[in-house]
């Protein structure tokens, strides 16, 4: 766990699973910036946290994808795709609105 306690990868996989999945998610991440140009995605490939995250600065929408989450031996292409949907749907899925959150 981190000091946030969001959850790490133990250890990481060897190199060549890591070009792969490297490789995956910057695949993903080219066809969701061309589907929805308002959003700047980022892979963090040197983070070992297992997680995503939606976030703002100003007026501009980011989604980073953490390289734990990427080389989880359990996600594959289609549970990246989701997480980056789901982030994705942070920034522009309309209702319900987070009251706390205006942005969001």
């Amino acid at each position: 766990m981190s000091f946030l306690d969001w959850p790490r990868e133990p250890s990481r996989p060897n190199r060549a699973s890591n070009r792969l999945r490297q490789r995956v998610a910057t695949e993903l991440i080219t066809m969701f910036s061309a589907a929805f140009p308002t959003v700047t995605y980022s892979l963090i490939w040197d983070s070992m946290l297992i997680n995503a995250q939606a976030w703002r600065l100003g007026m501009t929408r980011n989604v980073f994808l953490y390289g734990g989450l990427v080389r989880h031996p359990l996600i594959k292409r289609a549970g990246l795709a989701l997480a980056l949907a789901h982030e994705t749907g942070h920034h522009l899925g309309g209702e319900p609105r987070d009251v706390d959150l205006k942005w969001m």
